[in-house]
């Protein structure tokens, strides 16, 4: 706690001591400024706000290993960096330590420093929901909380395989999908926050970074485009006509107007619907918010992993329906176009990746 002002700074130092020196040693050795491996050292100095929570994650990487940095800086990938934090950044899901680098940094972090203890839980059981690397390891999902879906308590990043195929879009145009991963939830605001914190600190993607994998020439974002959304929600060829199957569309599987008055429909939190889950694992992809996809759909032609960019450069396609839709809205074969600039409750996003 502060001791003076509700808004006074404060600082954190932690040691990591590892592979044969003691936390003692690691202190002894830095009083004599002397580098000693195995000791891996983190400071962080900020400033509470009143009334507001902050997430402060610290990482011990090996990359930071026997670094000495002074009283008011701490190492992060090797180099050593005024330990001081925007406390703003530390809202919501956190400031991790990459917000300290200065603008356009690009790294390596390498393996992180191995802690004592064993690698999994005792009897050898992994409860990850991202075991067998279902869950590709991106940087908003960095110190991200495991609180999504029903119970709240699976990975936000989850993103299952869906297996590619032959179906017919729109019930009608033979199309073919390879494999690719599709997140299960939309993107959560918690996910959202720590990317814009992070532009906003000067992070800089890598070049193709987010490259659509069937754009040869892409550039574009991870985001999945129309068929993708189609083969996924209608179970490839099993063509199913909702995500779940072929039951009515109902308040217990999606989030939709289901009053008379759909300016009184609320939104929810991503996955609190499972019974409406689709064939490859993913949740929401009828009701809960519409959903931005890559291109359009030019009706009848037969292709393999095809993408259309038929709609003007402002505009893209939205599907899904929202939590504010009507039930003929979340229909597979329903879809608005939007502005992109132009943003709303009930609009979202979901991430397509390589296999």
């Amino acid at each position: 706690m502060p001791s003076g002002e509700s808004n006074d700074e404060f600082g954190v130092k932690v040691v990591l001591a590892h592979g044969g020196p003691s936390i003692a040693d690691c202190n002894l050795a830095e009083q004599n400024s002397t580098k000693l491996p195995g000791c891996i050292r983190a400071r962080r100095a900020l400033r509470f706000i009143p009334h507001d929570e902050l997430m402060l994650p610290i990482e011990l990487r090996r990359d930071c290993d026997s670094v000495l940095c002074g009283p008011t800086a701490t190492c992060v990938h090797g180099i050593c960096v005024p330990a001081t934090v925007d406390s703003r950044l530390c809202r919501g899901a956190g400031c991790p330590d990459t917000t300290l680098l200065p603008p356009g940094s690009t790294f390596d972090g390498g393996t992180d420093a191995p802690l004592d203890g064993p690698a999994v839980p005792e009897g050898g059981v992994v409860t990850d929901a991202c075991a067998n690397s279902s869950c590709p390891q991106v940087t908003s999902c960095t110190q991200l909380l495991a609180n999504c879906g029903t119970p709240p308590t699976d990975n936000c990043c989850n993103s299952p395989l869906v297996t590619g195929g032959t179906f017919k879009r729109q019930y009608v145009v033979p199309t073919t999908v390879s494999n690719f991963r599709l997140d299960k939830y939309e993107v959560t605001i918690g996910r959202f926050r720590p990317f814009v914190d992070a532009v906003i600190a000067g992070y800089t993607p890598a070049p193709g970074s987010g490259k659509h994998a069937y754009l040869p020439s892409g550039g574009l974002i991870n985001q999945y485009d129309n068929i993708e959304f189609s083969y996924a929600s209608m179970a490839g060829d099993l063509e199913r006509p909702h995500p779940w199957g072929a039951d009515p569309i109902t308040p217990e599987r999606a989030i939709y107007c289901s009053v008379g008055d759909c300016s009184l429909t609320l939104p929810s939190d991503v996955g609190a619907r499972p019974l409406g889950d689709g064939y490859f694992g993913q949740s929401d992809l009828a009701g809960g918010a519409w959903e931005w996809v890559l291109d359009g759909n030019n009706g009848y032609v037969v292709c393999t992993d095809c993408i259309f960019f038929d709609y003007p450069p402002i505009l893209r396609a939205i599907v899904s329906g929202g939590y504010r839709s009507t039930p003929e809205q979340l229909e597979v074969t329903y879809m608005l176009s939007e502005k992109v600039e132009e943003g709303g409750g009930d609009l979202g996003v979901r991430c397509a990746r390589p296999p």
